[in-house]
């Protein structure tokens, strides 16, 4: 199945051109106003072993875990004369992709295309962008997602995930399992999540909330970005800290300074908290 809108040309008069500037009568790209256009929800049958692929360049993905062996999609076009949008099938999966060749810089408080898709839990899954932001949330299973600018946020996600963006912003809250958040200039969030937490960037900022069990591993690197850490009282981890040339603030009674860094036991220490940087600052303490 697949639903394309093609681009509408129309001569324009003077007047109307006139209008366009004068009463934002236009869209972007001073194309004339379009109605917005629904994506009519569709379900698409598909195999364990298929992937779901989704690739937007601008606006906002939504994805939502759920039972059963079907993908829902479905979402709107705020202007479907210049947006190309289809959905293939192939033995390899599901291939969702939305195409806005409108302005470079559309308006993120009214995304000129919107795709929710609903994703069978354990159904494997690839997400690429541009510039769109991405939401996932209640999903099992594993996905990757890749994207320029655009910011990344999961939410209650069990199972691996791995989150890239190069200017955008990452965010995982709650869910268990196996997170990998790779960064550049964009900040980074993980909030109790449980399980294993690997994050990286350059010079972008780390925030670290929640608890390291046993048995957990949290490995937090940064080159210039600082790394702000608050553990919960029942963490239960050897903690390492160290920095080239950055300022450390080692707040819990159980760590000791070291050269360029602390380190220390935390209840038993069967868990692991790493944490490095070049020149990024680092405070860790524990929650309020």
């Amino acid at each position: 199945m697949a639903l394309q809108w093609s681009p509408m040309k129309k001569a324009k008069s003077p007047i109307c051109l006139l209008l366009c500037l004068t009463l934002s009568a236009c869209g972007p790209g001073g194309a004339e106003a379009e109605q917005p256009t629904d994506i009519p929800q569709r379900s698409f049958a598909v195999a364990g072993d298929q992937t779901v692929q989704i690739e937007v360049n601008v606006g906002l993905i939504r994805v939502v875990g759920i039972p059963g062996d079907e993908v829902e999609v479905e979402g709107k076009l705020l202007y479907p004369a210049q947006t190309d949008f289809d959905v293939t099938e192939s033995p390899a999966g599901l291939n969702v992709s939305a195409n806005y060749r409108g302005s470079s810089s559309p308006n993120q408080a009214n995304p000129p295309v919107e795709v929710e898709v609903r994703v069978p839990f354990g159904q494997p899954m690839r997400i690429t962008t541009t510039n769109a932001s991405t939401e996932l949330n209640d999903y099992d299973g594993s996905a990757e997602v890749s994207s320029v600018a655009g910011d990344i946020r999961a939410r209650n996600l069990t199972g691996t995930l791995w989150l890239r963006s190069r200017r955008g912003a990452l965010a995982v809250v709650g869910g268990k399992g196996e997170f990998h958040l790779v960064g550049e200039s964009g900040p980074v969030t993980i909030d109790g999540t449980d399980g294993e937490v690997a994050a990286t960037t350059i010079m972008g900022d780390i925030s670290y909330l929640g608890t390291v069990s046993a048995d957990e591993g949290v490995r937090l690197e940064a080159d210039h970005g600082a790394v702000e850490i608050r553990l919960g009282g029942e963490s239960n981890a050897n903690v390492t800290v160290s920095t080239a040339s950055g300022f450390i603030r080692c707040m819990l009674p159980d760590l000791h300074p070291v050269i360029r860094g602390c380190s220390g036991t935390l209840q038993d220490g069967a868990g692991n908290l790493e944490v490095r940087t070049v020149s990024g600052a680092v405070t860790i303490q524990n929650i309020p």
